[in-house]
C-alpha cells in the first residue's frame, strides 16, 4: 500500500459575513495571496471570478433568513493543485447538480440564473460538494 501526503505551499483562512460589500474584501485578500505567490495572471483571473461567482450565489440565495451568517473562504495552494474552499450554513445546495444552461437560445428567451455556476464549472478542474451539520461545503480544484 502506496500512502502519500501532500504538504501545503501555502494556505489562507478568512471569515466574511453575508453582506455583498465583503465581495471585494474576499477576492482582494485571495488574489493578492496568490500574487505573491508568484501565481500566474490566468489563475489568478480564474480564481477572481470563480470566489465572486460563488460568494455572492452564497451571499444572494443560501440564507432565508436577515441574520448576520459567516461564510469562510480558505484557499490553498499545493504543488499540483490550487484549492479554495467555502463554507456556510445557508440552505442546502450542490452546485454539480446544477442544470447546464442553453448558451444557444436567444438571450430574451433564456431563464435567468445558472451561467455561474456553469462558469465556475468550466473553469474549474473538480469541484467537491459536500453537506455536512448542515453546512455546505464547496471544493473548487485548479490542477497544475
Amino acid at each position: 500500500m502506496n500512502v502519500t501526503t501532500e504538504i501545503s505551499e501555502a494556505k489562507i483562512e478568512l471569515s466574511i459575513e453575508n453582506r455583498s460589500s465583503e465581495i471585494n474584501r474576499c477576492t482582494g485578500e485571495i488574489v493578492l495571496f496568490l500574487e505573491q505567490l508568484n501565481e500566474n495572471a490566468d489563475t489568478i483571473y480564474k480564481f477572481k471570478l470563480v470566489i465572486e461567482e460563488i460568494v455572492t450565489n452564497i451571499i444572494k440565495y443560501a440564507f432565508i433568513d436577515n441574520k448576520k451568517h459567516e461564510i469562510f473562504i480558505s484557499a490553498e495552494v499545493l504543488r499540483d493543485r490550487i484549492i479554495i474552499s467555502f463554507i456556510d450554513d445557508g440552505r442546502e445546495f450542490n452546485p454539480k447538480s446544477a442544470p447546464k444552461p442553453d448558451t444557444f437560445a436567444d438571450i430574451e428567451k433564456r431563464p435567468i440564473g445558472g451561467l455561474g455556476i456553469f462558469l465556475v464549472k468550466s473553469m474549474m478542474s473538480e469541484i467537491i460538494y459536500l453537506r455536512k451539520n448542515n453546512k455546505n461545503i464547496l471544493k473548487l480544484v485548479l490542477c497544475r
